[in-house]
């Protein structure tokens, strides 16, 4: 008789790297296209919805920048770049910043949030934690970093989540913006760079963190298409199958009803200009899985928008251009095709992802 494979825990809730090594969860291998990512330059831009995995992602790199490729050894990036590690990471989330509507304590905020950075990078902040004015506290980091010599890595995580909660409130977006828009245009002018990621889920260009040439936006370059979220390749796999198997005898259906239903429910991001690579929403497909684990039956059901909390744009996308419910189920029933150069057109985009609609790629609206 076979052997019964041990299936590992789902990674639902799991966003730190070395919790999601060391507490042997299920892995997918995408270290790999860490190569491609770093051959695009040293400031970048990525947006992605949210549970797509680029809180862990940030992680990641925050690990890889820290410690050197030697953390990754028996990973698929193994022997493929050096990286002797080292360099202070700034690591910052700016998730649930911003849900005053006060300017001056989302400045304030803001500054708690960079100063609790540099220190936990091991800069000493004791003449800088009392500074709530992001002018007076730029210039000071500006020196701390030149007393540290080595150059900084910025890892800025949600980086818009401050402006997409408050798009119902015009004069708190704008007062937000202003904010923002000093902090990103020092940000983007920092001389002494290893690296710098920024990722969220709209990129806004009233900001000074587009202007000029400096930082690159690859959120629709196929070379990283499939960094976050699993490809049918993937689900289709050796990794997959024993979940795949158990799902099946859970709910009394063949292995390839199952496969059909996660392509349905889970499947069709695409992040690549002519749509041609397409991948699962990695939370859904974990949280599916998850209870098979527990030998419980899984349930098909919406866990990204359960999840995601990704009503804020379209509800001021909706305000904004009063649709119909009559006309809003036709729009979500019919098939939408936009040129790429269209999207570029406006001035911030989502993603819109819906059962029925086939457009899956970032969309700009005025």
């Amino acid at each position: 008789m076979a052997e019964e494979t041990t299936l590992l825990q789902m990674p639902v809730e799991v966003s730190t790297w070395n919790d999601l090594l060391q507490g042997g969860f299920f892995f997918v291998d995408k270290t790999a296209l860490l190569k491609n990512l770093f051959l695009m330059g040293n400031k970048l831009f990525l947006t992605r919805p949210r549970r797509m995995g680029k809180t862990l992602l940030c992680s990641m790199l925050q690990e890889w920048f820290t410690n050197g490729s030697k953390s990754f050894a028996g990973l698929a990036i193994d022997g493929m770049l050096q990286e002797e590690g080292g360099y202070p990471v700034i690591n910052l989330s700016f998730f649930e910043l911003g849900n005053n509507v006060d300017a001056a304590d989302f400045e304030s905020s803001l500054c708690k949030r960079v100063i609790a950075a540099y220190s936990h990078a091991g800069f000493n902040v004791s003449q800088v934690a009392s500074i709530t004015s992001f002018e007076d506290l730029a210039w000071r980091l500006d020196d701390l970093a030149i007393e540290r010599g080595k150059p900084l890595v910025f890892l800025i995580d949600e980086w818009d989540y401050p402006l997409s909660i408050n798009l119902h409130r015009p004069q708190v977006f704008a007062a937000f913006q202003k904010v923002l828009r000093d902090f990103y245009g020092w940000l983007r002018l920092q001389p002494r760079v290893r690296f710098i990621l920024v990722t969220g889920i709209m990129r806004y260009r009233e900001t000074s963190l587009f202007t000029g040439q400096n930082v690159t936006d690859i959120s629709m370059e196929p070379d990283v298409a499939n960094l976050l979220g699993y490809t049918q390749a993937d689900i289709t796999g050796k990794q997959f199958a024993p979940y795949i198997n158990g799902a099946a005898k859970l709910l009394g259906m063949p292995p390839s009803a199952v496969l059909d239903k996660l392509e349905l429910y889970y499947d069709g991001f695409c992040f690549d200009h002519d749509a041609s690579v397409k991948v699962y929403c990695p939370f859904a497909v974990n949280s599916f899985f998850a209870p098979v684990v527990r030998g419980s039956k899984p349930v098909f059901r919406k866990y990204w928008m359960k999840s995601s909390d990704a009503s804020a744009a379209l509800i001021s996308y909706l305000h904004n251009y009063q649709l119909s419910s009559q006309k809003i189920m036709e729009l979500s029933n019919q098939e939408l095709i936009m040129p790429y150069d269209n999207l570029s057109e406006g001035s911030y985009r989502f993603f819109v992802v819906s059962r029925g609609c086939r457009l899956r790629a970032p969309i700009w609206f005025t």
